[in-house]
C-alpha cells in the first residue's frame, strides 16, 4: 500500500544535477508513491537514464518557468501529499518518513516545513523553530514569520494537495519569489508544522539564480531578495544586475511581494552603477586609443 505521496521535480537543462536528486529519492526510508518529473523546455529533452525504485513519470512542456512546471507537476500527481524536490538539491534518507510522521501526529496541519543544510552558500537561519525549544511542533505565528520574507527551501516542504488548490496554487504571474508567496498563502489556511532538523540539502550550483554575483546575501541570511530567488518564465538568460532589475520590476508589476523586490531593487543598484562605470571607462579608453 502506497503512503500517499507524490514527489514533484520541475527540471530545465540539468541532466546531472537531476540524477543526484532522484537518487537521493531512491534511498528513501520511505519510498514516495510515485516522482512526477516537469521537463520544463529542456534542450534537448530530458531523459531518465535507469529505472528507479519509484515509479517515474516525465512531462514535457514548453519553457514556462518554475512556478507553472510546479503546477503542472502537482496537476499530474495522485498522491494526498506533495513533496516538492528541485532538481539541484537532495533528500536526507529519513525525509519522507520524518515528515509522514510528523502530519500523523499533527492530523490537521496541511504545510510541514523542515530545515535544511546548505552547501557552497552561507547558513540560513531556520524561521519556524518551536517556541517551545522543541525539534519539532506546530507553529502557531507563521504566517507573521514567514511575512518579513524569511527563506524556505523548496525542497524541504511537503503539503496537502487539496490545500494547495484552496489557494490557487504556485502563482505564474511572479518571475521569482513564487514559493515565497505560497508559503504564506498555505500558512493563512492551515495550521503548519515544522522541524529544525536538516532533511534536504541545498546547493549553490552555476546556473541557478541564489549563484548570482548580484544582489549579494545579507549577514543575517534571511534576505528574500537574494536567498529566496527563483527563477521564472524565460529567465534563466537573464543572468546579469539589468536581467534582475527587469524582472524585479515585472513581478511588482503582477503583485509579487513587495519587500522582497524592494530588497531586489536595492541590491541591484550598487552593481548596475559598478558596470556602469566600468563600460564607460572602457569607452572612454578605446576613444583614447582611436584618438592616439
Amino acid at each position: 500500500m502506497g503512503v500517499g505521496v507524490s514527489a514533484v521535480i520541475p527540471c530545465k537543462d540539468r541532466p546531472r544535477l537531476l540524477e543526484r536528486a532522484l537518487e537521493s529519492i531512491s534511498r528513501q526510508t520511505i519510498l514516495p508513491d510515485e516522482i512526477i518529473l516537469v521537463d520544463d523546455g529542456s534542450e534537448p529533452p530530458i531523459r531518465v537514464p535507469r529505472r528507479y525504485p519509484v515509479p517515474l513519470r516525465i512531462v514535457r512542456q514548453d519553457n514556462r518557468g518554475p512556478a507553472a512546471a510546479r503546477n503542472r507537476g502537482v496537476a499530474e500527481a495522485s498522491g494526498e501529499w506533495i513533496a516538492l524536490l528541485d532538481s539541484d538539491d537532495t533528500w536526507v534518507p529519513e525525509k519522507t518518513q520524518y515528515q509522514l510522521r510528523l502530519l500523523s501526529e499533527h492530523p490537521h496541519a496541511g504545510f510541514c516545513i523542515s530545515n535544511m543544510t546548505t552547501h557552497g552558500r552561507p547558513a540560513v537561519e531556520f524561521p519556524l523553530a518551536p517556541e517551545s525549544g522543541a525539534a519539532d511542533g506546530i507553529i502557531r505565528d507563521a504566517v507573521e514569520r514567514l511575512l518579513p520574507g524569511r527563506f524556505i527551501s523548496s525542497s524541504g516542504v511537503m503539503f496537502r494537495r487539496d490545500v494547495f488548490y484552496r489557494v490557487g496554487g504556485f502563482d505564474e504571474r511572479l518571475w521569482f519569489c513564487e514559493d515565497y508567496d505560497l508559503w504564506v498563502r498555505l500558512a493563512a489556511v492551515t495550521p503548519v508544522v515544522a522541524t529544525t532538523s536538516c532533511l534536504n540539502d541545498v546547493f549553490r550550483e552555476g546556473d541557478n539564480l541564489a549563484a548570482l554575483r548580484a544582489p549579494r546575501p545579507t549577514a543575517g541570511g534571511d534576505d528574500p531578495g537574494t536567498e529566496a530567488l527563483r527563477p521564472g518564465v524565460r529567465l534563466s538568460q537573464e543572468r546579469t544586475s539589468p536581467g534582475l532589475l527587469l524582472a524585479t520590476t515585472r513581478s511588482l508589476a503582477n503583485q509579487g511581494p513587495l519587500r522582497a523586490n524592494l530588497k531586489n531593487l536595492v541590491l541591484c543598484w550598487p552593481d548596475l552603477l559598478l558596470q556602469t562605470y566600468a563600460r564607460a571607462t572602457s569607452r572612454r579608453a578605446r576613444w583614447r586609443a582611436t584618438v592616439q
